[in-house]
């Protein structure tokens, strides 16, 4: 429906059908200061002109009109409908409030637009006019529609190898397990999906390091079967503690080690369809091993491969950047000068074995999150950086923990509950534990952002370190694994 036509839908009676306490009574699961109060005009066009007859014009930017929506939450699931939609606001029937968007601004109030759930491409123009009247929200980096699981793959325990998978579900709970999976420290893993056929969905994990083995070449697969198999494919370099990435249908790992050469500076890329590696014909700027990589889909696809240790065991505070070409080519982005940030004066910004993810602050803002890590001026890290893209600036988020020894690092990074949770790692021994972070909530040093907490019944079954982490759709897992 066109806003103009929707608003010849909506009558002034359809507020006593579905009153607006339900909305209110109603359960968010959207964070608080993820709903934004206002709304997007972007192309919104000039409202009812009576003197000289001039009509407005079709809004371009709105996709789409839903009424008898009453929280955010069914808004946003709105949104996940479309393919196109990346905003969502949600009008409430306040009759001391003017909303602006043509098709509903012909003069009345936002009481008009009650309970409607207005669906947009884009949200580069904000306005605050209609205060609370109006919550615009962001599409989730990850569909709540498809229920996110984590996989946790493999890695070290208490002085022995972990072979077993293990299954958190959308709330972070573990639970399932299944043994005798895949053995390799320094593995890393991707889930690859093909948007015209999630038949072809698939997880593959790849390289890593055993010690009967040594260092590997080979990939393992999950298929929408749910079994397990040791893949055709295989990297064209053994490597361990490298990083890897999935944009679609496409992979990509960079950099490692392996005895032979010692620190890599190559890459591979893999072609889902054809499930073939080739090696890249860009290569990092150094040698490196036990960086992390990222991907971010803002107006285009981006890759950022983050610190690491270079072939001197220097810790590297540089962060390279590549862009991915419409025909799935990689492009270095020579111009890109940001490097991570050093946590205080006379320290050194390095860090390698930390972990990083694509996240939005205040459910808006595109970035990197930095957890945690290791650099030699002092053991395993407890500080978090997020990296806003828009400004190319870091923004300080609340320690993980309050002892300055209280860090971790070769731990994982996923999302659960909508807040990211760090899994497992090392400080002293192989970790069991999660912590998540709850971004709304204010630190006793204001400076900062969120608060970090660990839940009893969020952990893994056993501590690990050096495990591969890879986040699925619940579909993705096999249905043995599924939670209940």
């Amino acid at each position: 429906l066109s806003v103009t036509r929707a608003l010849n839908m909506v009558s002034p009676t359809s507020f006593l059908l579905f009153p607006f306490f339900a909305a209110v009574n109603a359960e968010e699961t959207l964070p608080a200061c993820w709903r934004h109060h206002g709304e997007c005009l972007d192309r919104n066009e000039p409202p009812l002109d009576l003197v000289n007859r001039i009509k407005p014009k079709e809004n371009l930017n709105v996709i789409r009109s839903v009424q008898n929506i009453y929280t955010v939450d069914q808004c946003l699931s709105e949104c996940e409908k479309q393919p196109e939609c990346n905003y969502f606001t949600l009008y409430r029937p306040d009759p001391m409030k003017h909303c602006l968007l043509v098709g509903f601004n012909l003069g009345n109030t936002c009481q008009r637009m009650g309970n409607v759930c207005i669906l947009h491409r884009d949200c580069s123009v904000f306005d605050q006019t209609c205060g609370k009247a109006c919550v615009t929200g962001r599409r989730l980096v990850q569909d709540k529609k498809d229920r996110w699981n984590t996989l946790v793959l493999a890695g070290t325990g208490h002085n022995s190898p972990v072979t077993s998978v293990e299954v958190l579900d959308e709330t972070g709970k573990s639970c399932s397990f299944e043994e005798d999976v895949l053995e390799a420290e320094g593995s890393s893993a991707a889930f690859m999906s093909e948007a015209s056929n999630t038949e072809k969905d698939h997880v593959i994990v790849c390289g890593g390091w055993d010690e009967a083995n040594g260092y590997k070449t080979t990939c393992k697969t999950l298929n929408m079967d749910g079994e397990w198999k040791e893949g055709t494919m295989t990297l064209n370099t053994e490597r361990a503690y490298h990083s890897m990435v999935s944009i679609g249908n496409t992979a990509l790992i960079f950099g490692g080690y392996n005895d032979a050469t010692g620190m890599l500076d190559s890459i591979e890329q893999y072609d889902g369809a054809s499930a073939t590696w080739t090696l890249s014909q860009l290569t990092l700027t150094s040698p490196r091993s036990h960086t992390c990589a990222v991907s971010v889909k803002m107006d285009k696809m981006m890759v950022f491969v983050l610190g690491g240790w270079d072939s001197k065991l220097q810790f590297i505070s540089d962060i390279e950047k590549y862009e991915i070409s419409s025909t799935s080519e990689l492009v270095k982005d020579e111009n890109f000068r940001v490097g991570l940030p050093a946590d205080r004066d006379g320290v050194s910004a390095g860090r390698a074995d930390m972990a990083c993810m694509h996240y939005r602050l205040e459910g808006w803002k595109d970035g990197i999150l930095v957890t945690g890590g290791y650099r030699s001026s002092g053991a395993w890290l407890n500080s978090v950086w997020f990296l806003q893209l828009s400004t190319e600036n870091w923004i300080r988020i609340t320690d993980i923990s309050k002892k300055f020894d209280g860090g971790r690092h070769y731990h994982g990074i996923t999302v659960a509950g909508l807040r990211p949770l760090i899994v497992g790692g090392w400080n002293n021994k192989p970790l069991s534990s999660t912590l998540s972070l709850a971004e709304c909530e204010a630190d006793e040093d204001l400076t900062r952002i969120g608060v970090w907490s660990s839940n009893r019944t969020l952990k893994l079954k056993s501590g690990r370190e050096k495990f591969a982490i890879v986040s699925v759709p619940r579909r993705m897992v096999p249905s043995r694994l599924r939670c209940v």
